[in-house]
């Protein structure tokens, strides 16, 4: 039944594109691609449950993309008067050049042409998927359906989807396989994320490559020449004695935020939004040192809004269904991401004129470096590389003050502990050597981790787990950090428990596990900045209040981990 049902789309959808698109040439490769695959259909009688169960799935998404093609081309026909025409699906072809001329034919045939690759390349994936046989052992298979998997993918419970897949699985394994074409991996272990990520063979997959709204690259998306060309011309920029510069200024607006609104808020009893005040910090910090540019209140609202668009869509949508990127103009969501990131490309280009403009601009910033390195073509080329520092240089580090700084009003000891070991401290450099300071930022970071969904990297060459099983070259592993993190074989049945004190004496197998920066050539190039911030602006406002819980929000994901709706309420030190 099922075979005679897969022979029967096929020999539909060849009809339809013979059909609609007989003039051409390119499509007859597809055509007979699909005449391959009807001729082997009688793989499928032979295969598992399991197996038949995921092609019906399957199927019912053709069924999906092929109906979603024909309301288009409904829609584009109607618009063009020829409703009248037009007869159910693609069965009666309309000589649209007669009829409208050349204007209708290229929006037509591109959009059938691409579904049909979508189709086909997918059929494809599943087919080796199913007939995948190895002598080698692989890991388990996560227990969830093709679909239910996308649905975790995309959704803001990405971070933990991981670590139910691991519970659900037998033995609880490190590393398991997704249900997804082309079979990518998922792993906990850190020995293994460790020699994937400082393998010189191995790369960033080509789905970062999503978050390129305009096709153009940066460091965070790119590999090769490309990439290191860009991240070589950078790195000066975060030697000592720029993250020094960098970091005091950033002192300088926590006093500044301490003074005009925390004691006051300290004196009405008003709570805040710990989330969004580090964030007005680290924003108006990373733009004032790396880019000399003082940003407005609006430029900081407009950023931010069209940033969390911007992410939602191609880093959690769109990054796990390739098809949005061919559907896009009838999705809402991505029209407005796009215009979103459009939007961020223009004060991107704003800053670098404000450079410009500069007759005597300051030395050594990561503006200055970026304007000076040759290798790019454009603005655009340049705008993708500032936004991509404007957002490294505050997202991240925002959110770990804010969810150190949860932790430590949720567990009053322990803020305790830091305020009495640095009262006695006052400067920036003798805070970042107090012990109760790092174990508690170092736990923060550990439980949660805001790069939460970790790095991913294609395997350049084979690798085998601590179980023996064979991660074949080519496969793509994602190194998920929160799974890493919260892994109870390795941090123990406490994992999900915010302890700094576990920090006094690790183990080795702790402190390889701990896995915040990535690591390898593509680790994260600002974590000398990032460490340098947590341990000034943390212990500065500890200084000076004590902090409780108002209300305690939620988490959420989208790029990265953070607390929404969280508010803190402060009053002041007894000194």
């Amino acid at each position: 039944m099922l075979s005679f049902y897969l022979v029967s789309r096929v020999e539909a959808l060849n009809a339809r594109c013979t059909c609609t698109l007989r003039r051409n040439d390119p499509i007859k490769s597809i055509l007979q691609r699909l005449e391959n695959i009807k001729e082997k259909h009688h793989i499928y009688t032979s295969r598992t449950t399991t197996t038949r169960t995921s092609i019906i799935n399957f199927m019912m998404m053709l069924n999906i993309v092929h109906d979603g093609a024909r309301s288009a081309i409904r829609r584009l026909s109607i618009s063009s008067g020829l409703s009248s025409q037009l007869h159910d699906g693609f069965t009666n072809p309309i000589d649209f050049t007669t009829t409208t001329g050349n204007a209708m034919i290229p929006t037509t045939t591109i959009l059938v042409f691409l579904g049909a690759v979508i189709i086909v390349s997918v059929i494809l994936s599943l087919i080796r998927m199913s007939l995948q046989t190895s002598k080698d052992k692989r890991p388990p298979v996560a227990p969830f359906g093709m679909f239910e998997c996308i649905r975790y993918m995309t959704s803001e419970e990405q971070p933990w989807f991981a670590l139910k897949a691991k519970e659900k699985l037998k033995g609880n394994p490190d590393t398991f396989i997704l249900p997804l074409p082309r079979r990518p991996m998922v792993t906990g272990d850190a020995t293994l994320a460790r020699e994937i990520l400082t393998d010189p063979l191995s790369i960033k997959p080509k789905t970062y490559q999503e978050f390129e709204p305009f096709g153009v690259g940066s460091i965070f998306t790119r590999n090769g020449k490309y990439w290191h060309a860009r991240r070589k011309g950078t790195a000066p920029a975060f030697s000592n004695r720029h993250v020094q510069r960098m970091n005091q200024v950033a002192l300088e607006r926590t006093e500044k935020w301490i003074e005009e609104k925390l004691i006051p808020w300290t004196k009405s009893g008003q709570s805040f939004d710990v989330a969004e005040e580090m964030i007005s910090i680290t924003l108006e910090a990373i733009c004032k040192t790396a880019f000399e540019y003082d940003i407005s209140e609006e430029e900081k609202y407009n950023f931010i809004s069209n940033s969390e668009l911007v992410f939602k869509e191609f880093l959690t949508k769109s990054i796990n269904n390739p098809l949005r990127k061919y559907i896009g103009r009838w999705i809402p969501d991505r029209r407005k991401a796009l215009q979103a990131a459009g939007a961020n490309v223009l004060f991107a280009k704003k800053i670098i004129a404000k450079y410009r403009s500069n007759p005597n601009p300051l030395e050594g910033t990561i503006i200055d470096y970026l304007s000076k390195n040759p290798c790019y073509a454009n603005d655009d080329e340049l705008a993708a590389d500032v936004l991509l520092y404007l957002v490294a240089g505050h997202d991240t580090t925002a959110f770990t003050m804010a969810f150190t700084l949860l932790e430590l009003a949720r567990h009053p000891e322990e803020q305790n502990k830091v305020r009495n070991d640095i009262s006695n401290m006052t400067t920036a450099d003798e805070w970042r050597k107090s012990d109760a300071l790092k174990k508690a930022i170092k736990e923060s970071m550990r439980l949660y981790p805001v790069s939460a969904s970790g790095s991913s990297r294609v395997c350049g060459r084979e690798f085998t787990t601590k179980e023996g099983w064979t991660v074949p070259k080519g496969t793509v592993v994602c190194s998920h950090i929160m799974m890493t993190h919260r892994n109870k074989n390795v941090y123990g049945n406490d994992a999900d428990s915010f302890i700094p004190s576990r920090w006094e004496n690790p183990t080795q197998a702790q402190k390889d596990s701990f896995l915040i920066f990535s690591a390898g050539k593509q680790n994260c190039v600002g974590q000398s900045l990032a460490n340098a911030e947590l341990h000034c602006i943390i212990p500065k406002i500890l200084s000076e209040v004590e902090l409780e819980v108002a209300d305690e929000g939620r988490i959420t994901w989208f790029l990265t981990l953070k607390p929404i709706g969280v508010k803190l309420k402060a009053k002041r030190v007894v000194r």
